[in-house]
């Protein structure tokens, strides 16, 4: 009876030992399977930042070289942008990495790009937000303080000079419309037939002689052969704008903002600054030409957009002269002696025209022509890289009121230590110019200087990346998967 209990107590313990390793087994097992999971999750990890991070360091060269800008140009020399591109890279750096340190038999069998944030994307504003970011870094937002003075003076004036030369353009309609003036003389003839003398009334007209009509008539006729020293040395490069951006449109669409450093309201006056310092540090216009660059007026091409150097030219001098003459006509006008002058002028002309009445009109057409003649020599000096000052003085005006009598008498004006050079004046206009015509015209030059370097004749910006989405999927060779998705960025 003892005997038989003792044997019936160890196949009791032989069935509790045999559950526990069983429990114990599975809990090694357990472990084990976890560690493989976790192992494998670290390893895709690290397999995947490495093959992202690969992948951001393939940057466009050349955008950085010439412009500064971290983008990946996910042609990578092809025809055509494609996002699957990119997503092969990063699968064969992946599996490339895996190769050299996988104990578990890893490898990568999709890497999907699910969002990506291109270059053009908010209207440009992706592309916008690194040019602030290199100029702040450059330059630090102390520095645009003078600037930010001196370009709210200018431009709070802006309504003011388009009163006046709508005062100049309404005044030249009432003169057209003024009619001949007539002179009504008697003579007294003798009547053979009637042995009478009788008065005969005749009527002569007398055609006003404006002194600024040879001006007014030929404004901004042929005006580069006024302003330049030699016309024939102006570029003669031309292009079809077909072939950039602005005319092309998007070839490739991202998916917008990805990190949360879009442009915040509040600092658009300094942001705007920032845009048209960068715009004049990476782009060349006529006083100072950007070496290698295609088209060589590229500052004149952002603001006026023509297809050829010569039309940018003179659109920009158009705009240069008419600022100028707004201001200068402002100074004629509170200039007391120089107002007298061009009385006296008006004056002698009515009476001879028998038309009192047009003096007023006169004196403003005289005004104004002058005012147009002084700026010619304002832009000469600009364009020979002088200075010339926002508002005239008596001693620095270069013109008397000779001038209009004879435009073709041209010389070069005074340039002054202080005022406004060429560049300052396009800083105004750039700021004037509506935001996306001008990054839009700034990407055309990115391309145009981009595609003149060896494997990039096809290069786009639209299809440049700066952020991304990624999803990467992994299987390891014990049948264990792996799913991470991540934001890679600069």
């Amino acid at each position: 009876m003892k005997q038989h209990r003792y044997r019936s107590f160890d196949g009791y313990i032989t069935i509790v030992s045999i559950f526990i390793f069983s429990i114990l087994l599975t809990l090694v097992m357990t472990l084990i399977t976890g560690v493989q999971k976790s192992t494998m999750q670290v390893e895709a990890e690290l397999a995947l930042d490495t093959a992202c991070h690969s992948a951001l360091a393939e940057y466009h060269q050349e955008l950085l070289s010439q412009y500064d800008l971290f983008f990946i140009d996910v042609a990578y020399g092809k025809e055509e942008a494609d996002i699957a591109e990119l997503e092969k890279h990063i699968r064969y750096y992946a599996n490339k990495n895996l190769e050299n340190t996988n104990f578990w038999d890893i490898v990568t069998t999709d890497a999907s790009v699910e969002y990506a944030q291109m270059a053009l994307d908010e209207s440009g504003e992706i592309l916008e937000m690194q040019m602030l970011e290199y100029m702040e870094n450059k330059l630090g937002l102390d520095m645009l303080d003078g600037l930010k003075e001196t370009y709210s003076f200018v431009l709070s004036g802006n309504k003011e000079r388009e009163e006046l030369l709508k005062t100049r353009d309404e005044n030249q309609k009432r003169l057209d419309r003024e009619r001949t003036p007539v002179k009504v003389t008697y003579k007294e003839e003798y009547d053979a037939e009637t042995g009478e003398t009788k008065q005969v009334e005749i009527r002569e007209e007398v055609p006003i002689v404006n002194p600024a009509e040879n001006v007014n008539q030929n404004r901004n006729k042929g005006i580069l052969a006024l302003v330049t020293r030699n016309a024939s040395e102006i570029s003669p490069v031309a292009t079809d704008l077909n072939l950039y951006y602005s005319k092309r449109g998007r070839t490739i669409e991202g998916s917008g903002y990805l990190i949360d450093d879009h442009l915040t309201e509040g600092n658009e006056l300094v942001d705007e600054l920032l845009k048209i310092l960068y715009i004049q540090e990476k782009c060349g216009c006529y006083v100072e030409q950007k070496e290698d660059s295609f088209m060589k007026y590229q500052q004149e091409y952002i603001l006026c957009g023509k297809d050829n150097d010569m039309d940018n030219l003179k659109e920009t001098v158009y705009k240069i002269v008419a600022l100028r003459e707004a201001t200068n006509a402002a100074y004629l006008y509170s200039d007391s002696s120089k107002r007298a002058e061009i009385s006296a002028l008006a004056a002698s002309v009515a009476a001879v025209a028998v038309a009192p009445h047009i003096q007023p009109m006169l004196e403003t057409s005289i005004l104004f022509a002058w005012a147009y003649m002084e700026s010619l020599y304002d832009v000469r000096v600009l364009l020979d890289g002088g200075k010339v000052p926002l508002i005239k003085t008596g001693e620095n005006w270069n013109t008397d009121l000779s001038i209009i009598l004879n435009s073709q008498n041209m010389e070069t004006g005074k340039s002054s230590e202080r005022g406004f050079s060429y560049e300052d004046y396009l800083k105004i206009f750039l700021y004037m110019e509506d935001g996306e015509k001008r990054i839009n015209r700034v990407v055309d030059i990115i391309e145009m200087d981009i595609r003149q370097k060896p494997l990039n004749e096809h290069f786009k910006m639209d299809g440049c990346l700066s952020a991304f989405w990624v999803n990467g999927f992994f299987i390891s060779g014990h049948g264990h998967t792996c799913d991470i998705t991540r934001l890679y960025t600069y």
